[in-house]
């Protein structure tokens, strides 16, 4: 039996508060496999959705897991949102304790926002969760950001008015490398959203120069119908270029895994998403380098 995050649940249904991350938005399996006989055997755990960007406050969400067969109304899903928890974030010098959130724009509208520890490149932060008698912790680390060298709208041969964005960057042979690519069309999109394919490591190109084409992502991976997976070329778009570390990294390539061969998220699969939570429960607390850049003509 499989068990679905409730928190990234909706992220797949196009509910996401970070990455939309997603995060999102962004979206992102949890399962914990049982055998199909065990359908006694679901065990809560905590989720956590936190990150932490370079110039930003750190921002942390929190749910209980649930066995994706329950069925569930909008006020059930409130309840799994947890609310009385003690979130710390500390950079091994200073520390800070989060303060709970609202945000009617969101769902679940509740999370966790630090106003004085910002995130610094080079620097490592730790996460320690307290909800009860139950303590998650997780470490992070903000690699530099990169700024591009150009970033531009590249229309489709065959239909000038949609194209995709292409982000042109010089790749550092001195480190490995990883990537993850985000954008918001501004005036329709709240939040920003991780494009089609959004996650890369500097394998095939190390040490050079590379060109990113990315298409825009879809806000809901449960009903990819009528997606449209181009941008307009009147569109206003903020295009954010984020560096991760390597554990950081592998969270999100191991959801892109599951998302492409799984197809259908609730379909079988042998890949597992790779948290980097410790302790009773699972999520992610990553760390971006970002860089942000806007193109498109429309202003608002």
């Amino acid at each position: 039996m499989k068990y679905l995050s409730f928190r990234l649940y909706l992220r797949l249904a196009g509910s996401f508060l970070f990455n939309g991350s997603v995060f999102l938005l962004m979206s992102i399996l949890f399962f914990s496999c049982q055998k199909e006989e065990n359908l006694t055997g679901y065990t809560p755990s905590l989720v956590i959705d936190g990150r932490i960007e370079s110039g930003g406050y750190p921002r942390v969400a929190i749910t209980r897991n649930i066995p994706y067969y329950v069925n569930i109304d909008s006020a059930d899903m409130l309840k799994l949102v947890i609310r009385q928890a003690k979130v710390t974030v500390s950079d091994g010098v200073s520390s800070e304790i989060l303060t709970l959130k609202y945000d009617k724009n969101v769902f679940p509208p509740f999370y966790y926002e630090g106003n004085e520890l910002s995130g610094e490149p080079g620097k490592t932060y730790a996460l320690t969760v307290e909800w009860g008698t139950t303590v998650l912790t997780a470490t992070t680390t903000i690699p530099a950001p990169v700024k591009p060298d150009s970033v531009w709208f590249e229309p489709l041969a065959d239909n000038p008015e949609k194209g995709k964005v292409c982000v042109k960057l010089r790749d550092n042979a001195a480190e490995n490398n990883y990537y993850k690519m985000f954008t918001r069309i501004v005036g329709q999109q709240y939040e920003f959203v991780p494009t089609l394919i959004s996650n890369f490591d500097d394998k095939a190109f190390n040490g050079k120069t590379f060109v990113f084409s990315l298409n825009k992502g879809p806000e809901s991976y449960i009903n990819m119908t009528g997606n449209d997976f181009y941008f307009d070329r009147e569109d206003s778009i903020l295009v954010k270029v984020c560096t991760l570390d390597k554990n950081h990294f592998a969270f999100w390539r191991s959801y892109q895994q599951e998302i492409a061969n799984s197809g259908n998220p609730f379909a079988s699969s042998f890949h597992s998403v790779e948290s980097n939570i410790k302790g009773d429960g699972f999520g992610v607390w990553g760390g971006f380098g970002t860089y942000w850049t806007k193109i498109g003509k429309r202003q608002k």
